[in-house]
């Protein structure tokens, strides 16, 4: 008598929330690479104050209001930078609005299938390149070449901790952590 084998599956039940938008979004952004990824670092922020003041600076001594206005640009870029992440999660947040509800996420071998009172979808593990573990989520990241894109799976939808080791266990089988 042959047993079939059961492929495991890990079932969460939660409601999605702003901040778990924005602590993906966060996650994602650090993801970037090439020119869109620079400007999420806060090395550049600083180059870019720095050289805003600098150039400010040289355009003060010399009166010249072009280099004024560049060195305000660099500035205001260095200043607003930081925030880019939170922006782009409230733009998210208010264009998902009535998708943030409850849903239930089934997670097996094949893939992830969530489901709310609005949808039915289903994701086979090729659609994510990686993932990255936080305190509150599991965030999925896209393949490598496909920008910001991404979900999560919060923790909280959980039963508990065994249910916790039991999905980053089958999340390590099917992609690598970042």
């Amino acid at each position: 008598m042959s047993q079939d084998v059961v492929p495991e599956t890990v079932v969460l039940e939660y409601e999605s929330t702003a901040e778990d938008l924005r602590e993906t979004v966060r996650v994602l952004s650090r993801k970037r690479r090439g020119l869109t990824g620079l400007v999420c670092r806060p090395v550049t922020w600083v180059v870019l104050g720095l050289l805003g003041a600098a150039v400010i600076a040289a355009g003060a001594g010399g009166r010249s209001g072009s280099l004024l206005v560049l060195g305000a640009v660099l500035l205001a870029e260095a200043v607003l930078l930081p925030f880019l992440p939170r922006l782009s999660a409230r733009q998210q947040i208010k264009a998902m609005g009535s998708l943030l509800v409850p849903c239930r996420v089934t997670v097996d071998e094949d893939g992830m299938r969530t489901v709310t009172a609005a949808m039915d979808t289903r994701m086979a593990w090729e659609a994510f390149g990686s993932y990255v573990e936080t305190d509150r989520l599991f965030v999925l990241r896209g393949p490598e070449r496909s920008g910001m894109r991404g979900g999560w799976l919060a923790k909280r939808g959980l039963a508990g901790p065994a249910e916790v080791d039991r999905l980053r266990t089958l999340l390590d089988r099917r992609l690598p952590r970042a």
